[in-house]
């Protein structure tokens, strides 16, 4: 064979061992790469739907309690699967301010472990506050390592409030605002204005207003559940419908009562404590009377401001001064009085067995102006203006006997 041949030969054998190392080596290893891509790429889509699902659960969780008389406070379990997809819980935590950590498998203590999108669940968990000062908060971890929350809550440390708003209060009329527990088996209720108090099934807040029209707001602590909210107007019931709430979170609820109506006359009256006809002795010629009197402002009424009280004095057989004069008070609120008196100068210049005198006096409210409306009473727009009274002057004389002139 010519060597020529021989190099033909080799050209042949060396491609073919170059396809055989191509075929046993080289597809094999493009194999196994792109086995390992779609490997690669199957385990980060079961990820991303991992990290999808992950994101996309969601859970609402809210402990509450209930008084068992003889038994103490029971805690409560609220969870609601606010998301879209279904949710599986292994375990629940409750974390302890006295005992710590706690933990218990979710069959145990809820009696499922399953939660579908939308379900609501409420639980008994059979567990109870172990002290009057114990704060517990509830953890709950799924299967897809996400962590839910609840607010922490015990007997004296309710999480949310509830305020009652009222407005068109009458004057001094006493509105109490009743709150209890309605339809469910937990929830618990504690009186804003008490402070270190056990919450229980029934709280009230009472409210006064100083004038017509004034608002008012009635503050509770509540526990996660549904109430019922009453109005009473001095003992019974104020003619609003009461209001069904849910809590679970801070609320406001509001009472608009009717709008007070103002009396058309201003509810003002004035008086004295000194009877008709009362007996005065002096012991010379001259001498005092001291007038006190009293004004009142009904509860019925607006604040009143710039009212003013006169005096008019007229004497028979005695010589008088002032014979008028007039005062200002600045303000009265609805249910107020003030009290005051006028200091009447009398001089007796009389003859012995003329002595005494009588003096006639008028005291009344000649102005007044309403502190809402702004409108000026007078006269016969003010309840009760005016009281008309006199005062006998007696005087002894040389033999100490005592000598009075009616008329």
């Amino acid at each position: 064979m010519s060597k020529r041949s021989r190099k033909g030969i080799s050209s042949v054998i060396g491609a073919a061992i170059a396809l055989a190392i191509f075929f046993t080596v080289i597809i094999p290893t493009l194999l196994y790469i792109q086995n390992l891509q779609t490997l690669f790429m199957q385990e980060a889509t079961k990820r991303l739907q991992y990290e999808l699902e992950r994101i996309h659960e969601s859970m609402k969780v809210h402990l509450s309690l209930a008084s068992r008389p003889g038994e103490g406070y029971v805690i409560f379990l609220i969870m609601e699967n606010s998301g879209t997809l279904s949710i599986n819980v292994p375990t629940v935590y409750l974390e302890s301010s006295a005992r710590g950590l706690l933990t218990y498998p979710a069959e145990e203590i809820l009696g499922k472990a399953f939660f579908a999108p939308g379900e609501i669940y409420e639980r008994d968990t059979g567990q109870y506050f172990q002290r009057s000062d114990e704060v517990i908060r509830a953890k709950i971890v799924t299967l897809r390592g996400n962590n839910f929350i609840s607010e922490s809550i015990g007997p004296k440390q309710l999480p949310y409030l509830l305020l009652v708003s009222l407005e068109n209060m009458n004057a001094s009329a006493e509105y109490t605002v009743r709150v209890y527990r309605w339809g469910t088996d937990h929830g618990c209720i504690l009186s804003g204005i008490v402070a270190d108090q056990l919450c229980g099934d029934l709280a009230e807040y009472k409210l006064v207003a100083r004038m017509p029209g004034e608002s008012g707001v009635a503050v509770f602590m509540v526990a996660p559940g549904n109430y019922r909210v009453e109005l009473l107007k001095d003992g019974l019931p104020a003619g609003i419908d009461p209001q069904l709430v849910t809590v679970f979170h801070d609320t406001v609820l509001r009472f608009r009562l009717p709008q007070p109506s103002l009396p058309a006359k201003a509810p003002l009256s004035i008086s004295t404590h000194l009877s008709d006809n009362t007996v005065v002795v002096i012991q010379s010629t001259s001498g005092i009377v001291i007038i006190p009197y009293e004004v009142f402002l009904k509860s019925n009424s607006e604040p009143m401001q710039k009212i003013k009280i006169g005096i008019t004095i007229s004497c028979s057989g005695l010589t008088c001064n002032p014979t008028s004069a007039e005062t200002t008070i600045d303000k009265l609120l609805p249910g107020e009085s003030f009290s005051n008196s006028f200091t009447i100068n009398i001089n007796d210049e009389n003859v012995e067995n003329r002595y005494g005198g009588r003096l006639s006096y008028t005291i009344s409210i000649r102005e007044a102006t309403g502190t809402l409306t702004g409108r000026v009473y007078t006269g016969s727009d003010i309840e009760n203006p005016s009281i008309t009274k006199s005062i006998i002057v007696c005087r002894p004389d040389s033999n100490n006997k005592l000598t009075c002139r009616i008329s």
